[in-house]
């Protein structure tokens, strides 16, 4: 069945030939033990964003998830985790049109390393889908990585066209203290990312210290 492709609501006219994947599974009031006790290797939000893309695919789409091992060396990289979630509950799609990128750490590396893993590609729409606090920056730091993101999709509002359950859940998960937390954390990055941070490079720093 052909899915229709939206953003906050609104049907997109041409869907991605690409739809680049973010994992969110640290800091989010989700630790490293939280996400190695998790039978999926995931978080709340990362679960989230994989299950909006069930809604999005469409046969010729290449998925790319990324993430590298953030909650440890013994643990799935974000990206794998969040393929075998996908695969489980999207069997219908082709293995082939499922990539990883599994080094980065944080969202400036993911922004880093998939640039230099689409280095050659003929991708002509790409799309970057992620919860709906992190996508506007997410989506700031590729462009300045060199990937020419033309779409962005907020995975809270994609699942809400999956079921009255979904749409409920996501609902009350917006207004969850933690989320309200992390739109005010994304705020202040906002504000570095245009003045001091454009690259995000001392952010990164504070996430590297931060995961010793």
């Amino acid at each position: 069945m052909d899915h229709e492709v939206f953003l906050s609501g609104e049907q997109v006219a041409t869907p991605p030939d690409l739809l680049i994947v973010l994992g969110k599974n640290i800091g989010v009031d989700s630790t490293v033990a939280d996400i190695q006790a998790n039978q999926w290797h995931l978080s709340v939000e990362s679960r989230l964003n994989v299950l909006a893309v069930g809604e999005l695919y469409q046969p010729g789409m290449h998925i790319l998830f990324s993430g590298g091992k953030t909650a440890g060396k013994d643990t799935p990289a974000e990206a794998e985790a969040m393929r075998s979630y996908f695969q489980r509950f999207s069997p219908e799609v082709p293995e082939e049109a499922v990539l990883t990128e599994e080094v980065s750490i944080d969202t400036a590396s993911n922004a880093d390393e998939v640039s230099k893993q689409l280095v050659g590609a003929s991708y002509k729409h790409i799309a970057l889908l992620s919860v709906s606090y992190h996508v506007q920056n997410a989506a700031t730091l590729f462009k300045r990585y060199g990937v020419d993101i033309e779409t962005t999709f907020a995975s809270d509002e994609v699942i809400k066209n999956r079921s009255p359950h979904h749409e409920a859940y996501a609902v009350a998960w917006s207004s969850l203290g933690r989320v309200r937390s992390e739109r005010k954390k994304e705020a202040g990055r906002k504000v570095l990312l245009n003045t001091v941070d454009r690259k995000g490079k001392l952010l990164q720093e504070i996430t590297k210290r931060s995961r010793r």
